[in-house]
């Protein structure tokens, strides 16, 4: 596969492994003698974070496994009084040829990237090619006109004509209108408009930046988005926002552009419901197969990521409330485990803006270093590429195992459960639990004789010696 998967996180962590190097000191939530492992494979995104900020954490992040970090869109943004101040102003572009606003200059982008490389972690981009800045229009006859001089690189003609998206099915009114009724849609199908989009991400490209996340993508049709990155370079990670329930929409996009990943949206909805108070574990077994998540090769797996914690990421006219992708509670920790924990997907670990409103941010404790992600970001990066084996799938709970030195539980359920002589095929030896240390034996014939688990909690186990 071109990208690894595996799980993470919760009240308490198990993983399991050979014995090998050993753990950096002082790591929260990582004991210290698990090992270390040779790469790394996950991506956090540092919302609206300056790039003077994020460059002062870089040797954390590293010594933490991470190897790639999202940043907002860096292009000169709607900076009008408030919308300087609040986070969807870098989701609002005016000029794509300056990279300048509030979370910092070209240089201080440029130097970012070179620090970044420093530290072998990859840059990933926020761009917003859909749409520019909102208010540069005005009202005439009850028909939206634009205004030409608040885009320094783009005219009238350059934009779609004024078009309210009223039905979501329809991909003309999806592809052509205006999100919100408000912010000018760029016509994308324009040479002249794909030449300077395209310039853009050249532009990112010469400042260092290893790759894109696309924001709005599936308002974007499929060949406007593949002209757009003609002659720009295949081989860098490049994922698209395309926020549905089922696979089926990305497919169009991806036969289009086969190097693309998407963040793994079915798999939200189907953690969400399997998670949710009568909702069945079970289909968090291969869900790709039955169409409730994406192929592992395709997929960025993820909780929550901006738009679902302030409320943006699913169009409310289809009938479904952000709400629904909302997972809450003791099911965070339990669903951060689980994409850490499965082979499938490059996981991804949302960080919220530095000191945000508690009145638009759901989840305020969303950090880079809590326990529960740097056990589950350990186990993930020592597992690369090692298969899954389903030990146990019930209702309440879920137990496999990862090559045969790795073992993931997850307990939904708030009452403890034990298991007794229980068959695995994992080497025999003693397995340590990432988090806390906790001690598991594994017999010579692959048997787990006794232990006890907690309610609703994770465990991540290792190899770390013979018995």
């Amino acid at each position: 596969m071109k990208k690894s998967k595996i799980s993470i996180m919760c009240i308490v962590f198990t993983a399991v492994l050979c014995l090998g190097v050993f753990s950096y000191d002082e790591i929260p939530g990582v004991v210290n003698n698990i090992p270390l492992p040779h790469k790394a494979n996950v991506i956090v995104q540092l919302f609206n974070w300056k790039y003077r900020d994020i460059e002062k954490i870089l040797p954390e992040l590293k010594k933490y496994g991470y190897s790639h970090i999202h940043v907002s869109p860096p292009q000169q943004s709607n900076e009008q009084g408030k919308l300087c101040r609040k986070w969807y102003g870098r989701y609002q572009p005016v000029d794509f040829r300056k990279i300048s606003g509030p979370l910092g200059n070209e240089s201080e982008f440029r130097q970012m990237n070179i620090a970044a490389d420093r530290y072998g972690i990859k840059i990933i981009a926020d761009v917003v090619i859909n749409h520019m800045a909102g208010g540069n229009y005005k009202t005439l006859n009850g028909e939206k006109v634009m205004i030409e001089e608040k885009y320094p690189d783009f005219t009238p003609a350059d934009f779609h004509p004024f078009l309210e998206i009223v039905d979501w099915n329809n991909p003309k009114e999806v592809q052509n209108g205006w999100l919100y009724g408000d912010l000018p849609d760029l016509d994308t199908s324009s040479p002249g408009v794909r030449i300077k989009l395209r310039n853009y991400l050249k532009k990112l490209l010469s400042l260092g930046v290893d790759g894109f996340r696309i924001d709005a993508a599936i308002h974007i049709s499929p060949q406007d988005l593949s002209a757009i990155f003609k002659d720009v370079s295949p081989d860098i990670l490049v994922f698209c926002e395309i926020s549905r329930k089922d696979p089926a929409a990305m497919k169009p996009y991806s036969d289009m552009l086969p190097y693309m990943d998407f963040y793994d949206f079915p798999l939200v909805n189907t953690m969400k419901q399997a998670f949710s108070p009568g909702g069945d574990l079970g289909i968090l077994v291969a869900p790709a197969s039955s169409g409730k998540a994406l192929a592992g090769e395709k997929a960025i797996t993820f909780v929550t990521n901006h738009d679902i914690d302030r409320g943006y990421a699913y169009p409310k006219e289809e009938g479904m409330d952000d709400s629904r992708w909302q997972i809450s509670g003791f099911d965070r920790p339990l669903a951060y485990a689980y994409i850490f924990g499965r082979e499938d997907g490059l996981p991804y670990v949302f960080v919220d803006m530095k000191n945000p409103k508690a009145a638009i941010d759901v989840f305020p404790d969303e950090s880079y270093d809590r326990p529960e992600i740097l056990a589950g970001i350990r186990f993930h990066n020592l597992f690369l590429g090692k298969s899954e084996k389903w030990l146990d799938i019930k209702t309440d709970r879920l137990i496999w195992q990862r090559g045969d030195s790795g073992l993931v539980v997850i307990n939904k359920s708030a009452a403890n459960f034990s298991v007794d002589n229980f068959q695995t095929s994992l080497r025999p030896g003693i397995y340590t639990e990432i988090r806390h240390g906790y001690k598991m034996e594994v017999d010579k014939e692959s048997k787990i004789k006794n232990w006890n688990f907690n309610g609703q909690s994770a465990y991540f186990f290792a190899r770390t010696g013979d018995s």
